[in-house]
């Protein structure tokens, strides 16, 4: 289905400074994502019937149902408690706009469309991150070795990437996100057949 897709419009081709992997680091105690989503979790989880906290209020120690990883449809539960949550939101857009924008201006000084992934958990005790390669193909998938404070950048368009199973008792709680920049990104690309799209925020610098 991708491959017969036409492809986006858009006025120049990504260029090769724009596909460079990067790290970034930023406040946890300023953006902190981690008590918006055990506050979520906290309320939700038992409301919504999506998992529970045990004798620990952890993040890490969260106790999620199978369904919430197994099933698209039970899925979307968890998504609407972030779509809902003004704070996590609120939180979400000052980073793109105090750090992630920011940087994407003041290094890449071109325009393109990059994956963000930022891990909300310590990697020392879930084992478990995303692995990426380093170029188109290559196959020699390595692991963003992050914890909580720091951001992972890269062309995830032709770079592929996976997250393992987690072999641990411990949850693993990320966020991935894609920014669109100018005239390398078309914003009215749609691949025929796929029904969920994520909304846009739009930020000017």
């Amino acid at each position: 289905m991708l491959l017969q897709a036409p492809r986006p419009q858009v006025e120049e081709e990504l260029p090769a400074v724009m596909r460079a992997a990067d790290m970034l680091r930023y406040n946890p105690r300023k953006y902190d994502f981690r008590s918006h989503v055990a506050s979520l979790l906290q309320w939700a989880g038992p409301k919504i019937g999506f998992g529970s906290y045990g004798s620990s209020e952890e993040l890490e120690l969260f106790q999620a149902k199978e369904e919430v990883f197994s099933s698209f449809k039970y899925e979307k539960r968890p998504r609407q408690c972030i779509l809902d949550s003004s704070d996590f939101l609120a939180c979400y857009e000052l980073l793109l706009k105090e750090v992630i924008c920011p940087h994407l201006k003041s290094n890449l000084i071109e325009d393109g469309e990059i994956n963000f992934w930022m891990p909300l958990t310590d990697y020392s005790r879930t084992q478990t991150t995303l692995w990426v390669e380093s170029g188109p193909n290559t196959g020699d998938f390595h692991p963003l070795a992050l914890d909580v404070g720091r951001i992972a950048m890269f062309h995830g368009t032709l770079v592929r990437h996976y997250a393992p199973p987690n072999p641990t008792k411990c949850l693993r709680v990320s966020m991935d996100f894609r920014v669109g920049i100018g005239k390398y990104y078309d914003p009215d690309w749609k691949l025929e057949g796929l029904q969920h799209y994520h909304g846009r925020l739009k930020i000017v610098l």
